[in-house]
């Protein structure tokens, strides 16, 4: 790119004085051009980026459902096979069923929306940065037939960002504030009723837990996903910028090299005929 600054700022030096404003002119409508581009697809990048975020809302949603019902025919099962044990014993085996259940399909799940989720986003980011790259060829070919020189080759290339990380939550069950006043009154219910609060108020609490790890991933997800795509638009705007402001550079030096060899020429003129009028020729 450093010879291109160079033949472009020397090109400046050659061109006629109104074909170099003619050709600046042109030179800022297509960088225009180029930003306009950029910002086209940065729209777009948004437009993707709500829509995976949908997505993933409905992917999460689905595994919600279906986890909660999952362990809940987990946990009833256990119950109808343990219909003689008591109360703390119950209570004791659940959690732990939970605890378990719930590390083994979240394990599952996140490793395959990770890969989903990075699959879908580096698709669009690749996607677009195709389009990019376009506008940047289609930008050095204007720039070549304008100054009417050969561009170096120029593309932006895709680095892969870290992957998605994940982490399951599991609190231990802890009683409410009206617990213990809970607790009491089961001691006077009949063993069958007590069982079942217990089943229920696990179930709830099973469903409660379940739902907090799917709002953190969900979290995760989209935290990721932004910063991915935000991390993309910045180096495409960083790359058009860089680009523009180097030619922007070029034709500046080559403007100023310009007016400095004119003044210098006019200087020289003044000099001489400031001479002559003081040593006129003699004939």
């Amino acid at each position: 790119m450093e010879r291109i600054i160079e033949i472009i700022e020397k090109k400046t030096l050659e061109i006629p004085g109104k074909d170099l404003e003619d050709k600046i002119g042109t030179f800022y409508h297509i960088a225009a051009n180029l930003k306009q581009g950029r910002d086209d697809i940065t729209y777009l990048l948004k437009e993707e980026l709500d829509a995976l975020y949908s997505k993933t809302d409905e992917i999460i949603k689905i595994f919600e459902e279906k986890e909660i019902s999952r362990i809940r025919k987990r946990l009833q099962d256990l119950f109808e096979a343990g219909a003689d044990a008591n109360p703390a014993v119950l209570k004791d085996k659940l959690q732990k069923i939970i605890e378990k259940e719930i590390v083994r399909g979240f394990d599952m799940f996140t490793q395959d929306i990770q890969k989903e989720i990075s699959n879908n986003t580096r698709e669009i980011i690749i996607r677009f940065l195709r389009r990019f790259n376009d506008n940047i060829c289609e930008f050095k070919t204007a720039l070549e037939i304008l100054f009417e020189i050969p561009m170096d080759r120029f593309e932006y290339f895709v680095k892969q960002t870290n992957k998605i990380s994940f982490s399951c939550m599991m609190q231990e069950y802890t009683i409410a504030p009206d617990g213990e006043f809970t607790f009491v009154l089961r001691l006077s219910l009949p063993k069958s009723i007590s069982m079942k609060l217990v089943l229920y108020e696990m179930i709830d609490r099973m469903g409660t837990v379940v739902n907090q790890n799917c709002n953190q991933i969900r979290h995760d997800l989209r935290g990721w996903i932004h910063t991915t795509i935000e991390h993309y638009s910045q180096q495409i705007k960083g790359v058009e910028n860089l680009l523009v402001a180097q030619i922007e550079q070029a034709v500046q030096k080559g403007q100023e090299r310009r007016e400095t060899d004119s003044t210098s020429v006019k200087v020289n003129l003044a000099a001489i005929s400031a001479d002559t009028a003081k040593n006129p020729l003699k004939i």
